[in-house]
């Protein structure tokens, strides 16, 4: 039976439509947790024209495990397993390094040195047969609600401290 589309030639397109159209991050994995193709979307602030977030394409080649920051390797560990076993990975939280630590390390998290970036992942397989299934992750970069979560305890430390200080100016009755 001839293909009709071959996952691992079409993998870096792949990669990049869902980037574009569902999330911030799109990684295309083999069986055995290769990376065999990954794309992110537009420049993040700071970044060059054509670096993509964080660079994510220089992760081709890597495995998924060594591009995971220790911290969230157990996690990227499950979402890849559901999706391989069930068809789809539920949506999970972790940090994922960027292209800078991989390629200064060679291994990626390195034990979990490196800049890191926080994402909501989810995954879903891609083929019938386990053995030859792929798995496409697809992520949301959480930067903007990490940024919000940290000015939010700001605020509040800073309102807490103030109360206090009233308290303590306020004479005792």
């Amino acid at each position: 039976m001839e293909k009709i589309f071959d996952i691992d030639v079409q993998a870096a397109a792949l990669a990049q439509a869902f980037a574009g159209l569902a999330g911030d991050l799109a990684v295309v994995l083999d069986a055995h947790g290769q990376v065999l193709a990954a794309a992110g979307g537009a420049a993040a602030p700071g970044e060059a024209p054509g670096e993509g977030r964080g660079g994510w394409e220089g992760w081709t080649g890597h495995p998924w495990q060594a591009l995971v920051a220790a911290d969230s390797r157990v996690k990227a560990e499950a979402l890849v397993s559901e999706a391989l076993q069930g068809g789809q990975g539920r949506r999970r939280e972790m940090n994922l390094c960027r292209r800078s630590a991989v390629s200064r390390t060679g291994s990626g998290g390195a034990g979990g040195a490196g800049e890191t970036a926080a994402f909501s992942c989810s995954a879903l397989r891609l083929g019938g047969r386990l053995r030859d299934a792929r798995v496409l992750v697809v992520g949301r970069d959480l930067h903007a609600t990490v940024a919000m979560q940290q000015q939010l305890l700001s605020r509040q430390a800073e309102l807490e401290t103030a109360y206090w200080a009233v308290q303590r100016a306020e004479p005792r009755a």
